[in-house]
């Protein structure tokens, strides 16, 4: 089943399975290593920003970036 990263609560891991949003949306995510079958931990979560790990780094996102991030506990199936 898939969420919307803001619906995820601190400390749980969920891997991403697809961008919604724009082209430039799209982009702006990738270059910040956020793609599809990226293991991604949440750190940080108030209803607002969210403070996210991925790939070693943290991250904080805004509530509609987090909106457009779609997210489910197992990787995608492209990418398993």
């Amino acid at each position: 089943m898939m969420n919307s990263l803001n619906q995820v609560t601190r400390g749980q891991r969920v891997f991403i399975q697809r961008i919604e949003g724009s082209s430039e949306t799209k982009r702006q995510l990738e270059e910040m290593g956020l793609l599809p079958g990226t293991p991604v931990m949440v750190c940080q979560s108030s209803g607002g920003p969210m403070l996210v790990e991925v790939r070693g780094s943290k991250l904080m996102l805004g509530k509609a970036l987090t909106e457009q991030i779609q997210v489910s506990r197992g990787l995608p199936r492209e990418v398993e």
